[in-house]
């Protein structure tokens, strides 16, 4: 049994703060070794002491400062409390009473102040793994990408297999259907499903519990099958793994290369380990580069609904980017004359499957510039975007330079919001500018992932929305009658200066949020009491807003159309083109009343 790591769960356990992986494993300790029995009930013992006479100390200090009269302590409550600091008790007591005493810092800290505690954003939770690839996988109620950075949590695999690795450098293969909790960086919890381990020897130690079992990892490659009743599969491909088993009916053992175990309860059957019956990294990115080639022939099917919309004024696909050419075609097919986006700086990279090309904004003067005269009563504006970081007050998706009524600008926020600004006065009034912003955090857990972003406005009734894959994130009123201008206008950059007299005020910088979703507000509705231009701390680096609006990662498609979509078309749009999968016949189900509405 590991000692310090049950202190560590015993401690989160009077915490209040176990995971549901950290429950399952505390109860597995508890029911393998009576020594964890006894240490958890001596815990729970100095625990409740603890907290009895915190209680009745804190009450007594009340009653005296309100001037009333302190009863006597419960009898034996001082005595038993003073035993606590016999020589050599305290130090056996030591961490179970610095975690009792800290989860009644938190009780008597909530009766006191009554703050509600605030959840860990996604983008501030710790890293431990990375989805690496996969291949037709069909996930759970959460989605992930290959790229993407996982905190500590359950991932549902449905279908197909994902290459996870763990940030001290284990790599597994997880096959659906299944259920994996990742628990820390070198700790997963197996409820169900099959998967294909290597751990190198950094990543030694590396800790594996399931259902009935749990095993450490001393530099091997393994593959395991586990259920949710406890029937369990263990082949040791190399180097070797150490097993455990709750109750203590079946004595800890080392399993070697080219062995394999089945067990259930008590029962245990050992045969030769079968690489074979689990999926391997090689044959796992043969599968990946065949399931991308196919999505991507379905994506060039599906583009053409927008490209060939007459309501599509730019629709750029980067299909035909190249390294050494420095303007972009728009291969609309209602394109205005000279509608040709000059590229400044940026990079050539990949999209969303191997094949297709993206654009990459990583420095501050990468932008796409065009000048389009034109006016538009309503609009939709389609991104597929991959953030990679978002260091600036803003980060700029569209930006037009009109200078007049009707100027609009489609950014993302430091907090991870998203948000349409409207320009409704005329000439240098920075009052008349009109914001819609979706809730922050919008884009916190979607860092290194593909992301359908839409802004749809419609001008006789002036209301405007904001989508994130598909799903409304804001809606609100920016002004009715006024439409939008394009004129200049630059994709994935500001185009002015903060210190330009035309530039729009700064924002509040606090990160926190001014106005509720769905709310349009004045630009000039700063947060009282604080100073227009207030500096954001980021990584110790201050950044006044303004300075830098330039989007940080990569974009593959981009379409603005001249009508505002409905919902359900901007759900296909997602549907259609989403990396990770097709969307099903049910899902696409919407296209007759969606972009084909508007044709």
């Amino acid at each position: 049994m590991d000692f310090d790591r049950l202190q560590i769960l015993l401690q989160r356990y009077f915490d209040q703060v176990l995971t549901k992986a950290e429950v399952a494993e505390l109860e597995w300790m508890l029911l393998a070794y009576p020594k964890a029995r006894d240490e958890f009930w001596e815990a729970s013992r100095l625990h409740a002491m603890i907290r009895q006479w915190g209680e009745a100390e804190w009450g007594a200090r009340q009653a005296a400062w309100l001037g009333q009269e302190v009863a006597a302590p419960p009898p034996g409550l001082a005595p038993a409390w003073k035993t606590l600091f016999r020589r050599g008790a305290w130090r056996a007591a030591r961490p179970v009473a610095f975690a009792a005493a800290g989860a009644l810092a938190l009780i008597l800290g909530r009766l006191l102040f009554s703050t509600p505690s605030k959840e860990v954003s996604p983008a501030n939770r710790t890293v431990v793994a990375m989805l690496v690839s996969g291949s037709d996988v069909r996930w759970g109620e959460k989605r992930f990408q290959a790229g993407q950075t996982l905190g500590a949590g359950w991932l549902e695999i449905r279908r197909g297999a994902a290459l996870l690795e763990f940030s001290r450098g284990a790599r597994l293969i997880v096959e659906g259907p299944a259920e994996v909790n990742l628990v820390s960086e070198n700790e997963v919890f197996l409820r169900s499903g099959r998967l294909r381990a290597f751990v190198p020897a950094p990543a030694q130690g590396f800790r594996m519990v399931g259902a009935g079992f749990q095993l450490v990892d001393h530099g091997a490659e393994f593959g395991c099958v586990a259920s949710s009743a406890g029937l369990a599969e263990l082949d040791v491909f190399s180097g070797s793994v150490s097993l455990s088993r709750p109750g203590g009916t079946v004595p800890e053992r080392v399993l070697n290369a080219g062995h394999a175990l089945w067990f259930k309860e008590a029962k245990t059957l050992e045969t030769a380990a079968e690489p074979g019956r689990f999926l391997d990294e090689p044959t796992l990115a043969t599968r990946e580069a065949a399931y991308a080639q196919d999505r991507l022939r379905r994506w060039r099917e599906s583009a053409r609904e927008i490209r060939e919309n007459p309501s599509t004024l730019l629709f750029f696909d980067f299909e035909d980017a190249r390294h050494y050419g420095r303007t972009l075609a728009n291969t609309a097919l209602g394109a205005p004359a000279e509608s040709a986006a000059s590229v400044v700086g940026g990079e050539v990279a990949e999209g969303r499957w191997p094949g297709k090309k993206a654009m990459g904004f990583t420095r501050a003067s990468d932008r796409l510039r065009l000048d389009v005269p034109v006016s538009l009563e309503s609009m939709t504006a389609l991104a597929w975007v991959r953030v990679d970081d978002l260091p600036h007050h803003e980060q700029s998706l569209v930006r037009s330079q009109s200078f007049s009524p009707g100027e609009f600008h489609l950014y993302l926020t430091a907090e991870g919001a998203l948000g349409f600004d409207l320009h409704a006065a005329s000439g240098l009034d920075q009052m008349g500018w009109r914001r819609l912003r979706s809730q922050p955090g919008v884009m916190d857990d979607k860092l290194g992932a593909w992301v359908l972003v839409a802004f749809v406005y419609s001008g006789p009734t002036g209301e405007a929305a904001i989508y994130c894959n598909g799903i409304q994130a804001a809606r609100g009123l920016l002004g009715g009658g006024l439409p939008l201008r394009l004129d200049v206008f630059e994709i994935g950059n500001a185009g002015m200066a903060f210190t330009d007299p035309r530039c729009p005020p700064p924002r509040c910088s606090t990160g926190v949020r001014r106005n509720s979703p769905g709310v349009a507000a004045l630009a000039g509705d700063e947060e009282p009491g604080l100073p227009a231009k207030t500096a954001l701390d980021r990584g110790g680096a201050r950044h006044w807003p303004g300075e830098e609006r330039n989007f940080v990662g990569r974009m593959d498609e981009i379409a603005i159309l001249n009508v505002g979509l409905p919902e359900e078309a901007v759900r296909h749009a997602y549907l259609v083109g989403r990396p990770d999968e097709a969307a099903s016949t049910g899902e696409a189900s919407g296209r007759s009343e969606g972009i084909e509405q508007v044709r």
